[in-house]
């Protein structure tokens, strides 16, 4: 498929499409013909990438699941120590309330 499509078809960046090819997430070739560059992704690969998205969930939905602030998740992310559940604070909880 050519770059130009599939900006058109999902509304990616040629700036995103670059940074994928670098990362090895798709594959971006370059034929050049008559000082004109065209640009081609394997579809394959990128309907790959595609379905691999689609398994992700972007900082706001982590943040609604979470029950934090949407600039909080790359901190969490970010965090070298682990991060305590909500589900063992209702433990905790729900055990310091029956005694």
């Amino acid at each position: 498929m050519r770059r130009e499509e599939i900006r058109k078809d999902i509304g990616t960046s040629y700036e995103k499409l670059s940074q994928l090819n670098n990362i090895g997430e798709i594959s971006l070739d370059v034929s050049t013909k008559n000082a004109k560059s065209q640009y081609w992704i394997d579809s394959a690969i990128f309907q790959s990438y595609l379905e691999g998205q689609k398994s992700r969930i972007s900082r706001g939905e982590a943040a609604l699941i979470l029950g934090v602030n949407k600039t909080s998740v790359q901190k969490i992310i970010s965090s070298p120590s682990p991060v305590r559940s909500i589900d063992t604070f209702k433990l905790f909880s729900s055990s310091v309330v029956q005694r």
